[in-house]
């Protein structure tokens, strides 16, 4: 039985970094104000969304009755 021409003695075992230039900006532009959120959602925005979801969204009721939610964060 014949040998191909080329037999590779070893296998590499680390692969080459795909995109690293690409990840570098992403890491950069996520980096660039210290949150991990995108810029046009600040906590402010997620707070008001929250409460605004306990007000309207949840209720709680006790032997038939309405028990009001706190709106306080």
């Amino acid at each position: 039985m014949a040998f191909p021409v080329q037999i590779k003695k070893s296998l590499p075992l680390q692969h080459k970094k795909t995109l690293l230039a690409r990840r570098e900006q992403l890491k950069d532009y996520i980096n660039k104000d210290g949150t991990y959120l995108p810029k046009s959602v600040l906590h402010s925005d997620l707070d008001r969304g929250m409460l605004d979801f306990v007000k309207d969204s949840l209720t709680l009721v006790t032997s038939g009755k309405l028990v009001p939610m706190l709106d306080i964060i």
